[in-house]
Parts: structure tokens; C-alpha cells; sequence
């Protein structure tokens, strides 16, 4: 079997695809959490076409900034990190299912705080 399945489901005509038909492929097929289905291009962004706006670039400093917060969080030598295991044990009944999901709600909300 190969490394690269594709998950398809094949009626006439297809009905649903997720992923790529083909390694060489360019066109994704996504199949989102709700239900839905998108199909996009991969390759190179026209930049002509799509210049990167400053909305973007405040995204993306947003971005990397809490995932700086986050890795440092995550490791096991950092000061919070018993405190924000024992938080997390406890709520792991009711809350986020992994610690590092529980860590990025954190970084967040200490963020929105601010």
C-alpha cells in the first residue's frame, strides 16, 4: 500500500474527495471539520495578484510571537510547567483534550488580558 493514500470515495459521478489525486498533482481537495469541501491550487502565491496586505503581516507577527510563548511553555525545564500540567490534569475531564491545545488557550487568553 502506498505511503501517499488518498482517502476517496467514488460514485458516479465522484462524490467526495479529500487530499490529492496524484503526487504531481497542484489542485487539493480539503474536507473541513464541518462537512464542507473546498478545492484550492497549491504552488507559488502571484504576488502581483495577491500582494501581502499589512493585515497579514500583523497575523503572522501575532502568530509567531504566541508560538514563541507556547514552546517555551511546552518544555518540560520551564518554571510554569508543573503548575500548567496539574491545571490541565485538572480539567482534562470537561476541557481541552491535549496540553498543548491547553497551553495555546493560555498564551491566548494571558494575551487578550493584557
Amino acid at each position: 500500500m502506498s505511503k501517499h493514500f488518498s482517502k476517496t470515495e467514488f460514485e458516479y459521478p465522484v462524490h467526495r474527495i479529500c487530499g490529492k489525486i496524484s503526487r504531481k498533482s497542484k489542485v487539493i481537495h480539503s474536507c473541513t471539520a464541518s462537512g464542507k469541501y473546498t478545492t484550492y491550487l497549491q504552488g507559488e502565491r502571484d504576488l502581483v495578484a495577491h500582494p501581502v496586505s499589512q493585515d497579514e503581516l500583523d497575523r503572522q507577527a501575532t502568530f509567531k510571537t504566541r508560538q514563541a510563548l507556547v514552546s517555551v511553555r511546552l518544555k518540560k525545564t520551564a518554571s510554569t510547567y508543573a503548575t500548567d500540567m496539574a491545571a490541565y490534569r485538572a480539567q482534562c475531564e470537561t476541557g481541552y483534550k491535549s496540553f498543548v491545545k491547553y497551553i495555546w488557550a493560555q498564551v491566548i487568553e494571558a494575551e487578550s488580558a493584557d
